[in-house]
Formats: C-alpha cells, sequence, structure tokens
C-alpha cells in the first residue's frame, strides 16, 4: 500500500516535470534555478500528495501556502493547481498571491484556481440575491465570490495564458458580456486561440456557441477537432451529431479522438445517436476497443426502463 501510494507521488512529480518542460521547449533551467534537483522533486512529490487528496485540511493548505513563495515557478505554479482542490476556504491566500506574483505561467495557475472558487459559488447560487453559503460544502461567501469574479474579469482583459485561463474560469458564467466577448474573440482568433476557446466552450456547455463547435468538428488539427467533441457533447448539440460521425468513422484520424466522438454522440441521447452507435458496435471489421466504446456510449444514451411502466401497462 505504501510502495503504491509512493509511487503514485512519483508519477505526479513526474507529470509536473513533464508539464514545465514543455511549456518552456524542453529547455534545462536557468543556471541556479533550482540549486537541489532532489528537493526539487521532493516539493512537487508533497504537491502531489495535496493533489490525490493524501494531504488534507489545515496540513495541506499550509504546505500549498508554503509552497506557493517558493522560488522556482515550476513548484509555484504546481502549488497553485494543488491549491484548486480547497480554492474557497483558501481564497485570501489567492489573492495576495496573485497580487505579487509576476510570472505568466503561475498566474495563470492562480487564475484557475479562482475560477474553482467561481464555479462553487455559481454552483449554489451565488448569484441569488437570498444567497446563504454552507462553508461545510465549500461554498463561498458572497463578498469572496463577487471578488475572485472580479478579478478573473481583470485577468481577462490582458493577454496570453493569464487570459486564456481567466476566460476558460469565467466560462461557467457565460451571461456576462465580456466572458462571451473574450470566448468570441478567441475562436476567431489563431489555432492556439481558437483551442483556447473551444476550452471555455467545453466548460461552458453553453449552445450559443454550437456553431462554432459544429465548424470545428471537421478541422484538420486533430486536437481542435477533439476539444470540439467534448464540447458537443457537454453542451448537447444534435446538430453536431453528423460532424460527429464523420469523425467517429475517419480511419485517418487517431483512435483517441474517434473514442471521443463516440462519447460525444453517446451523450446527445438515444434519438439523435442509437443509429450510428448500433451501426458501429455490431461491425465486424471495426477496432475491437471503438466496437466497446460504441457499446458504452449507446448504454449512456438509452436511459434505463422506469420501474413504474409494467404498472402503466397494466392499467393501460
Amino acid at each position: 500500500m505504501a510502495r503504491a501510494l509512493a509511487a503514485r507521488r512519483l508519477d505526479g512529480a513526474q507529470g509536473a516535470l513533464r508539464r514545465y518542460s514543455a511549456s518552456r521547449g524542453a529547455h534545462a533551467p536557468e543556471a541556479g534555478r533550482v540549486a537541489d534537483p532532489l528537493h526539487f522533486a521532493e516539493k512537487l512529490a508533497a504537491l502531489a500528495a495535496v493533489g490525490e487528496g493524501s494531504l488534507t485540511g489545515a496540513a495541506a493548505q499550509a504546505r500549498v501556502g508554503a509552497l506557493l513563495a517558493d522560488p522556482a515557478a515550476e513548484v509555484r505554479a504546481e502549488a497553485a493547481r494543488a491549491a484548486r482542490r480547497f480554492a474557497t476556504s483558501f481564497a485570501e491566500e489567492l489573492f495576495a498571491r496573485l497580487d505579487r506574483e509576476d510570472e505568466p505561467e503561475v498566474r495563470a495557475r492562480l487564475c484557475e484556481a479562482l475560477g474553482a472558487v467561481v464555479e462553487a459559488g455559481d454552483l449554489a447560487g451565488a448569484e441569488d440575491p437570498e444567497y446563504e453559503p454552507r462553508p461545510e460544502l465549500g461554498e463561498p461567501r458572497r463578498e469572496v465570490y463577487e471578488r475572485a469574479k472580479a478579478v478573473l474579469l481583470d485577468a481577462a482583459r490582458g493577454q496570453g495564458p493569464e487570459r486564456a485561463a481567466a476566460l476558460e474560469a469565467l466560462a461557467v458564467l457565460p451571461w456576462l458580456a465580456p466572458v462571451r466577448e473574450g470566448v468570441d474573440a478567441l475562436l476567431q482568433g489563431t489555432p492556439d486561440e481558437r483551442r483556447q476557446g473551444l476550452r471555455c466552450v467545453a466548460r461552458s456547455g453553453d449552445r450559443r456557441w454550437s456553431a462554432a463547435v459544429v465548424a470545428a468538428l471537421d478541422a484538420d488539427d486533430d486536437v481542435l477537432a477533439g476539444l470540439a467533441a467534448e464540447a458537443a457533447g457537454r453542451m448537447g448539440a444534435a446538430e453536431a451529431a453528423p460532424g460527429l460521425v464523420r469523425l467517429l468513422h475517419d480511419e485517418g484520424r487517431p483512435r483517441r479522438l474517434r473514442a471521443a466522438a463516440i462519447a460525444a454522440l453517446g451523450r446527445l441521447g438515444a434519438a439523435v445517436a442509437a443509429p450510428a452507435l448500433l451501426e458501429l458496435a455490431e461491425a465486424p471489421e471495426v477496432d475491437g476497443a471503438l466496437r466497446e466504446a460504441a457499446r458504452a456510449a449507446l448504454a449512456e444514451s438509452t436511459p434505463p426502463p422506469s420501474p413504474f411502466e409494467p404498472l402503466q401497462e397494466h392499467n393501460a
């Protein structure tokens, strides 16, 4: 058990190292940036323990708070990522750190953590004039919710990763004009910005962007098409069904993308999805993993029979 736990923490630390090597073009850190690589890895492993939930409560918050002030930007960013687990009760620290942080990637991760505060407030009904938060359920006080929203709206007016992270965090509030305008601008931008925009759309699930999602399903960019498939499933866009069917039958696409299209189709409901999923599930020439994915999606798209149906038939 202890060995398995240690292995998971090592995986978490290695994942963090890979993320930041990739984000920096796999360049080595500047001289003196990480004086002790082993100590650096131990910090990431400690944060992985928070992220997986094996360290909780005051001890987890103390560890994250200390590492948000670490000299290494990679550690600070991972600390901000871990803070999402308890962002509502940790919000004041997140506000203070964002005020002092200069590194764009770390600021982006702090915005993501504040997004957890906004999402919790939105789900709890923080926009309701009679809102009464339940802190024991992680619901933020109204003033904390409003401050997080204001901070993110300000960040969304910036540039780079911080702007994208802020818009994605705010995507759960698509009725806000700056959010709509920001996501619209991303969807009409560069390929990378379009990806960011589709991440926002997938988080939102709002049907106002269904036309952009349908168009992106036919993109040559597999990442873009995959994000569009996820967004289509989240918003339940029946008009995306033809594009999803094209994706799942496209043998030139990666298997994971075709599987994503299958899963998204299953979320559209049996009336829309059943014919294509049945055909795929029963096609012997189709890859076995994709057939299995089609069966799972078909099961998801078809609600279980009501226990009252026999009674209804009897009464009829």
